[in-house]
């Protein structure tokens, strides 16, 4: 029996309905959230990727608008969309939505009119797109902010030839440039770098490592003066570009402070490095932390020997020990002690062993809030052993002196005697002596 072909009617109807199974089948099994409206926005069929992305269930969802869905302030933006799709077939724009929740997350919307009432919506949770574009953005104001309002000189410029893309007041402030006098100008043309030797080490660095931390190096202003900067940079690239960012510090104070320091030391140094006395000074811990070059002679032991030891364990006999563990308490509190603001005569140790005579003016000195001792030690050997030679001279010139004055007394009371006898046998005084007149 012959087989009867389908009509062209029965066959359109037929791909109809084919063509209707499959795009029911992909709206129902599409990653992305489809809401397929009326011209009033209410939704009359959705799949469940939209239940997902919103967390309401299909029946909620059948019974809302889908404008219900947006954000209030995108819901001006999101009317305007729906008016132009009804006009022109299509639209798309990203607004933010509100889950079940309460929770707020973003769509990327993609619609297209399927029929004068029906409106078919595609949505992309792009949530974490934009929350990391919000946080970039925010990175982005903070690195502004911080960027212009820095006190430091912070610039980028370009690897390749030095060539400067941006400056901020910090760096416009501290070298005396404009933005016009400066941006598009390389730094090897404007020779802000004192030593160009120190702009190819810190490109060659940053060549090979990437960044530099902590460069010193002085620049020239656009007046000529000259500035110590404390530099940081790091390469980053802008648009397959490389560039340097960099953070200069002005540290011209502190470069001064320095120097002002070291000539203040080398003066003090040439002071206590020409005085006969030894100079040494206590710290907090007992330790010497300052030793002059006569310390050294008078005391026996070189400056590297004595740095750091515990000047009584060092130098003071046995016998001042307990003195010294008894006082140290109150001194280290107070800075007071009973040899503190005298001059003591004592004995000291010397490297060989030998105790020797000396004379110590003692004074507290306070440093960072902690008690210092300074000591001015003089040799007073010498000068012990002249006062007991001119003892021993004046005893003995004192006893010659009374033998001689008594030889006197005796030579004048026989006189007195020859005298008296001359008279008795009738002859005239032979001597004449004192204080018989």
């Amino acid at each position: 029996m012959e087989k009867k072909l389908p009509s062209t009617e029965e066959s359109n109807t037929t791909n109809d309905n084919q063509n209707e199974n499959w795009s029911q089948r992909y709206i129902t099994h599409a990653p992305t959230a489809v809401f397929i409206t009326d011209e009033n926005r209410l939704c009359l069929e959705v799949n469940p990727a939209a239940c997902a992305i919103t967390e309401y269930t299909e029946a909620e969802l059948l019974k809302m608008q889908i404008s219900s869905l947006i954000a209030p302030e995108y819901q001006e933006q999101a009317a305007e969309h729906f008016r132009m799709m009804a006009m022109t077939g299509k639209t798309n724009c990203e607004v933010a939505f509100l889950r079940k929740n309460g929770t707020r997350g973003f769509w990327s919307v993609d619609a297209v009119k399927i029929s004068p009432t029906r409106f078919m919506c595609f949505t992309h949770d792009i949530t974490a797109r934009k929350q990391a574009e919000q946080a970039l953005l925010k990175s982005e104001e903070k690195f502004r902010k911080a960027f212009m309002t820095s006190p430091d000189a912070v610039t980028i410029t370009r690897l390749r030839d030095g060539m400067f893309i941006s400056v901020n007041d910090g760096f416009k402030k501290i070298l005396d440039y404009t933005d016009e006098e400066v941006v598009g100008i390389s730094s090897l043309k404007l020779n802000i770098y004192q030593n160009q030797k120190d702009r190819e080490n810190v490109v060659e660095e940053l060549r090979i490592k990437g960044y530099i931390n902590n460069y010193e190096a002085p620049f020239v202003t656009k007046s000529g003066a000259i500035v110590y900067g404390l530099m940081s940079a790091s390469i980053i690239e802008l648009e397959t570009e490389l560039y340097i960012l960099s953070i200069t510090r002005d540290i011209s104070a502190r470069k001064l402070a320095e120097a002002s320091l070291i000539e203040s030391e080398s003066r003090l140094r040439a002071i206590t490095d020409s005085a006969q006395d030894a100079i040494l000074m206590m710290d907090s811990t007992g330790a010497i932390c300052f030793w002059n070059q006569s310390a050294e002679r008078i005391l026996g032991y070189a400056h590297k020997e004595a740095m750091g030891k515990k000047l009584h364990m060092l130098l003071a006999p046995q016998r001042y020990h307990e003195a010294h563990q008894a006082a140290f308490p109150e001194f280290l509190s107070s800075g007071k002690g009973p040899a503190i603001g005298k001059t003591l005569n004592l004995h000291a140790l010397r490297k060989d062993g030998k105790e020797i005579a000396i004379e110590l003016s003692l004074s507290a000195i306070r440093i960072k809030n902690e008690w210092q001792a300074l000591g001015i030690i003089r040799d007073i050997n010498d000068r012990i052993k002249r006062d007991e030679e001119i003892k021993t001279k004046t005893l003995e010139l004192e006893r010659f002196n009374n033998l001689m004055i008594g030889r006197e007394l005796k030579m004048m009371e026989l006189k007195n005697e020859v005298n008296q006898l001359l008279v008795k046998s009738g002859s005239k005084p032979k001597y004449k002596v004192v204080g018989n007149d």
